[in-house]
């Protein structure tokens, strides 16, 4: 890693959610890594069980440690639902037509806003009683109901991000034909261009992560049994997925500083 990507990497690493992405890739890597050892064909050697003995301590503690960097952040989606309000506010409410005036997509977020705030609650919940803090029963509870959370949830975050996407890709034709018939320098295009097509890149990157999650919540949520190696890759995916989107992040405010 050059210097340059080193001093952005520690940056990252200083921000919540760059910590949380950076162990997920580490730990969804590791249990990838000994699903895929075990499952190779022939005997299970003492090697394979030693690397699996090895790292599942490790495993349980980078799951157990994201869990605890992550308390209280249900700060953030009731932020967001402040401002939703806000939002919600500035129509005239006394207008009949006021409900079509109102932008579908807000009404939208904000069941998604409350979504996330339930399912942050109740991964607080999980993750205190994975430290001892509530009753064995308690933890079961709030896991199953924070799946079923984070699922419906990633099902709204689907439906916004294909929304924004499709508006992004007819922004992106409509400035591409503009500059056409205004035949600019390819210099020029390549500028104005850059920004809306780095923009849409992203969102379909956050698309393909949402598919991710979802799929990975539909496995606890339906029960599915059919191979751990499921979750694992997914996991794995959405981690990096993920983590590529918070670098490019943290190395724009970066080099803009």
């Amino acid at each position: 890693m050059k210097g340059d990507e080193l001093a952005i990497f520690r940056k990252m690493l200083t921000v919540t959610d760059g910590r949380d992405k950076t162990l997920k890739c580490i730990q969804y890597f590791c249990k990838l890594l000994v699903w895929a050892v075990l499952n190779r064909p022939g005997n299970k050697t003492s090697h394979r069980l030693l690397l699996r003995d090895s790292l599942k301590p490790l495993i349980t503690q980078l799951s157990t440690t994201r869990k605890v960097i992550r308390l209280g952040h249900v700060l953030e989606p009731i932020s967001e639902l402040r401002g939703i309000l806000r939002a919600f506010k500035s129509y005239p409410l006394n207008e009949k037509d006021a409900g079509s005036k109102r932008n579908p997509l807000l009404t939208l977020a904000f069941v998604h806003t409350l979504l996330s705030i339930a399912n942050d609650v109740l991964d607080d919940i999980y993750c205190l009683g994975r430290v001892g803090v509530f009753r064995k029963e308690v933890r079961d509870w709030a896991d199953i109901w924070a799946n079923r959370a984070w699922f419906t949830g990633t099902l709204f975050d689907l439906q916004l991000n294909f929304q924004s996407q499709a508006k992004l890709a007819a922004k992106v034709e409509a400035k591409r034909h503009m500059l056409l018939e205004e035949k600019v320098s390819d210099e020029e295009y390549s500028k104005q261009m850059g920004a809306l097509q780095n923009e849409l890149f992203w969102a379909r990157m956050s698309g393909y992560k949402l598919l991710c999650d979802c799929g990975f919540s539909a496995y606890d949520v339906f029960n599915w049994k059919f191979t751990e190696g499921y979750q694992h890759t997914l996991g794995f995916m959405s981690g990096v997925l993920s983590f590529s989107k918070i670098f490019a992040k943290t190395t724009k405010a970066v080099r803009a500083q």
